[in-house]
């Protein structure tokens, strides 16, 4: 799309969270929308208008030079750089707002050119206009995070009603037919079933991972297991809960050199799926994790040893987190292979990548359990809530301990002597996952709700604050077990929150 104003109709309407209902909002609501974001945008970047106009403007003028182009355009180049404080002032006074197809910036360049009396063929305006569109919507893509928070807000704050003109109407009938035709490319080639793409459906990035089109029965595929579950409705198997619980000194971690690898017959899936979330926007880094190869718990003196190898990240998207997905050419799921049942192998003989996942529930000096609410824009699990803190613990921490301190002060602003009392309770596997391991915590803080409020948002910034309706907490006190019941017994929230806040009331009302 090669105008700003068909770019942020195409963002409009990948973001089901945003705008739900597309039609309600007409061309000029886009123009208004996309202005907040310029500006946001530049308090962000810490620039004013015209020195970013100035950039694109000069960057324009370059790469056209840089083409092949007669001695004369080349000339008519070099004109337009004598004169261009003339043309900028121009541009200053009439670019509104950033938000601006080609053929409007072409028009209005024309015009510059014109008052300064400079005589340029309209092929060289035609190619520095499609320069300068080409970098505002590289901007606007490289921010859509951005660019999604100014437009619920506005949504949020608009009362009016807005109807569409007929051009409007058809303009977006268009778009959005020429986007249904590259969803359906990508749900044929990847066989992902084609309703989850549909705009009732669409979470950001647009695609939904992780299951086969049925999700399987997890009671009868791992049925040896039936007496480790926590719940028929919670697919989370407990390996241990302690008789009491550990201290960080109750903790011995030993690293074995070897590191994990996939499969190698299996390693092309390991890389489709990467190349399926990067071309689907989700940022991926693949960083060493810890992978949980066995554990030894002394019950009579309430000590535990846990035995780790290095593992990517990248080897847990197929072996774990994504198990169940099924591509075109696939007979069988990495499930089916890897972990085919009727009971869950042993953490030393799993096949899977099995990174370590650290998981907290945070009680405030206040009394309130923290919960985070996960972003319209996850992958998986979007606007759902999450324990306090949850993470892949890295190989470079020596203790599960050392990493979710380390989560607490990235995830919510917290530092070192405003934890306190961080035990860790039980560990599990998650069935959802194909038995991937998960340790528990729970902890305590000096921060009422009104400081973890402050120090989230010096952290994670008012923006990211934004993104949600009300903030991005839910505040549960701690004598609500019925609240925190209720959450437990939720099949639609995450078996990982459920799972956390499972262990967190066991051990608080033992």
């Amino acid at each position: 799309m090669s105008s700003g104003i068909e770019l942020l109709t195409f963002l409009i309407f990948l973001c089901e969270s945003i705008s739900p209902i597309l039609q309600d909002y007409t061309k000029s609501s886009v123009y208004d929308m996309g202005s907040n974001f310029i500006k946001k945008l530049l308090e962000k970047k810490k620039v004013d208008p015209q020195r970013l106009i100035e950039r694109w403007f000069v960057v324009s003028i370059k790469s056209v030079g840089r083409g092949k182009i007669a001695s004369k355009e080349r000339a008519q180049l070099n004109l337009i750089k004598q004169n261009l404080d003339n043309i900028l002032i121009y541009l200053y006074n009439h670019i509104k707002g950033f938000i601006i197809s080609e053929d409007e910036f072409i028009s209005i360049l024309e015009q510059a050119l014109k008052e300064s009396n400079i005589h340029v063929s309209k092929g060289v305006v035609q190619s520095i206009g499609k320069s300068f569109i080409s970098q505002l919507d590289e901007e606007v893509s490289r921010n859509k995070r951005l660019f999604a928070i100014i437009m619920m807000q506005y949504i949020r704050e608009s009362k009016k009603q807005i109807i569409l003109g007929q051009e409007e109407v058809e303009r977006i009938k268009e778009l959005i037919n020429k986007w249904r035709e590259e969803i359906t490319k990508i749900t044929k080639f990847f066989g992902i079933p084609q309703d989850r793409f549909l705009p009732s459906r669409m979470i950001w990035p647009p695609v939904w991972l992780g299951w086969r089109e049925e999700k399987p029965d997890l009671w009868e595929y791992y049925s040896g297991l039936h007496d480790k579950l926590i719940s028929k409705e919670l697919p989370f198997m407990v390996l241990l809960r302690f008789n009491k619980p550990l201290r960080e000194e109750d903790v011995v971690c030993q690293k074995l050199n070897l590191r994990f690898a996939s499969r190698e017959d299996l390693v092309y899936r390991r890389e489709a799926i990467k190349t399926l979330l990067e071309s689907l926007g989700r940022k991926l880094f693949n960083s060493i994790c810890a992978r949980l190869y066995n554990y030894e718990y002394d019950e009579k003196h309430n000590k535990l040893k846990l035995i780790f190898q290095p593992v990517e990240y990248f080897d847990t998207l197929h072996t774990n987190h994504y198990c169940d997905l099924l591509y075109k050419d696939w007979q069988s799921s990495t499930r089916d292979i890897l972990a085919p049942g009727p009971s869950l192998a042993p953490l030393e003989k799993s096949e899977c990548g099995n990174d370590l996942g650290v998981n907290l529930i945070l009680e405030l000096s206040d009394g309130f359990i923290v919960l985070q609410r996960r972003s319209f824009f996850e992958a998986i699990h979007p606007n759902k809530l999450g324990p306090s803190v949850s993470a892949a613990m890295e190989y470079k921490f020596n203790t599960p301990f050392e990493s979710i301190r380390d989560e607490v002060n990235l995830e919510l602003g917290l530092l070192q002597d405003e934890m306190k009392d961080i035990q860790l309770v039980g560990l599990g596997r998650d069935l959802e996952r194909a038995g991937k391991p998960e340790a528990f915590f729970i902890g305590k803080s000096s921060v009422d709700r009104e400081m973890l409020k402050k120090y989230f948002m010096e952290k994670r910034g008012q923006e990211y604050w934004e993104l949600y309706e009300e903030n991005p907490f839910e505040f549960i006190h701690r004598s609500d077990y019925e609240r925190i019941r209720e959450i437990i017994n939720t099949p639609s929230e995450p078996p990982i929150t459920r799972a956390a806040l499972w262990f967190w009331l066991k051990t608080v009302t033992s």
